[in-house]
């Protein structure tokens, strides 16, 4: 990347997992879904000023492997049909390093989530080289922050902690 050009990226493959795991030490309750939408500008001469980062996921695209699972987090956990859109804006950068290769990122946010926005801050491993960008990264919520159902049954209960992993791959130009 050259220093003072400015960026807009396209989005590639992308995904972001969540993971609880059950107070009885049984299956963890787990989903992916696609990135539905990655809005990403910025001029890396002046990255803290500039950047504009919104990802949208939709909540009824998270896939456990079991249809009926699926189908009970997206009713009673997620209530997709009411909040469809999970959403993360990016309201601050902190960045180690913007040449070619590989960087960390701490970034400041709002999650809307379930109709409930927090502050989080995330860190994300960067790695940029030409024109392509990825960003992989973890951080955690609390299904109560958000008001949301812990999925319990057949004797387990998800923990209130859960992990969220993400891997966003972009082409900027």
């Amino acid at each position: 990347m050259l220093l003072g050009t400015a960026f807009k990226a396209e989005l590639l493959e992308s995904s972001v997992r969540y993971t609880g795991t059950a107070n009885s030490g049984g299956n963890p309750w787990q989903g992916v879904a696609p990135v539905d939408s990655l809005e990403l500008s910025f001029d890396d001469g002046r990255l803290r000023q500039t950047l504009e980062l919104k990802i949208t996921v939709k909540a009824d695209q998270f896939d456990g492997g079991n249809w009926l699972l699926n189908r009970n987090g997206q009713i009673l956990v997620f209530e997709s049909g009411k909040y469809p859109d999970i959403v993360f804006e990016a309201t601050g950068v902190d960045l180690e390093n913007l040449s070619d290769g590989e960087s960390r990122a701490v970034l400041d946010g709002v999650l809307k989530l379930h109709g409930v926005e927090k502050t989080i801050e995330v860190e994300v491993g960067l790695e940029h080289q030409s024109n392509r960008l990825s960003a992989k990264g973890q951080f955690t919520i609390l299904l109560s922050d958000y008001n949301m159902k812990r999925p319990s049954g057949f004797g387990f209960t998800i923990d209130d902690l859960i992990v969220i992993d993400f891997d966003i791959s972009t082409e900027l130009n």
